[in-house]
C-alpha cells in the first residue's frame, strides 16, 4: 500500500534529510513526490531559515487538521538543544537530581510537550499519524555515522563540525551548510539504503527512536 506523508520541520535542511530517510525506510511503498514539505512549505531562499518556535506555532494552531485530509502521516521534527528555551521549558537535567537526561529520556520529555502543543482530543482524533522526529541533540547528529570514524558515531554535540571534517576527508565538494539546503540532501543520501539506516539507527539512539515510530505505520 502506497502512503503519502507530511513533514513538519525547524527548517528545510531538517526535511530534506527527513526525507531521505522516509525513502530509505519505506523502500517500497514511498516514492519522492509523496512528501510534502508542510512547516517550512518550500526551499526557497526565504525559506532556508526555520525555527523550532514556527513548529510550536504549526501545532498549537492545530494546521495539521488540512493536511490530515491529504496526508496519511505527519512527521514533526525537532532539535533537543533547544528544548531548555523559553516556551518549550524542557531541560536536559533532571531536576530532582541535577543528571544530564538520558537519550531516550529526554525524547520522551520533549515528545510531551510536542503532544502537550498538539492537544488530548486532536491526538485522539489523528491517533497514530503524528510520527515523532526528535533529535539529541541536533540533526545533524543523525549523519555523523555517515561520516566520521566509528568511535564518535555515537556523538550528540559538535555534530556539524564532525560531519564537515569527515566530508573534507572524503574531498566532498560541498560540505554541509545552511545556506546550501541542498548539501544536507547530498549528505544524507546514503539514508536511503536500509543498511546504512540500520547502522545510523544503532549509533544514534534518537534515530532508532524515529524509526521505531516509524515500525507502528500500517
Amino acid at each position: 500500500m502506497s502512503l503519502s506523508v507530511g513533514i513538519v520541520a525547524e527548517g528545510v535542511t531538517d526535511q530534506l534529510v527527513i526525507q531521505n530517510i522516509l525513502l530509505g525506510f519505506f523502500k517500497e511503498r514511498l516514492a519522492e513526490p509523496d512528501i510534502y514539505f508542510d512547516q517550512p512549505p518550500d526551499i526557497s531562499a526565504e525559506q532556508r531559515f526555520g525555527s523550532w518556535a514556527l513548529v510550536m506555532t504549526y501545532l498549537q494552531q492545530g494546521r495539521y487538521a488540512e493536511v490530515f485530509q491529504l496526508r496519511d502521516y505527519l512527521v514533526v521534527q525537532i532539535d533537543s538543544d533547544v528544548s531548555p528555551q523559553k516556551h518549550f521549558e524542557v531541560p536536559h537535567t533532571d531536576p530532582t537530581t541535577g543528571k544530564a537526561l538520558k537519550d531516550e529520556e529526554l525524547v520522551s520529555r520533549i515528545r510531551e510537550r510536542l503532544c502537550q502543543w498538539i492537544g488530548a482530543e486532536d491526538l485522539q482524533r489523528y491517533a497514530g499519524r503524528f510520527l515523532f522526529a526528535i533529535c539529541v541533540h541536533e540533526l545533524e547528529c543523525w549523519l555523523v555515522p555517515l561520516w566520521e570514524n566509528e568511535r564518535h558515531h555515537h556523538a550528540t554535540t559538535n555534530c556539524t563540525r564532525r560531519v564537515q571534517q569527515g566530508q573534507n576527508r572524503a574531498k566532498v565538494k560541498r560540505p554541509i551548510n545552511k545556506l546550501e539546503a541542498r548539501s544536507y540532501d547530498e549528505a544524507s543520501r546514503e539514508l536511503r539504503k536500509v543498511k546504512a539506516l540500520k547502522r545510523a539507527g544503532g549509533s544514534q539512539p534518537s534515530l532508532g527512536l524515529f524509526l521505531g515510530d516509524l515500525n507502528t505505520v500500517a
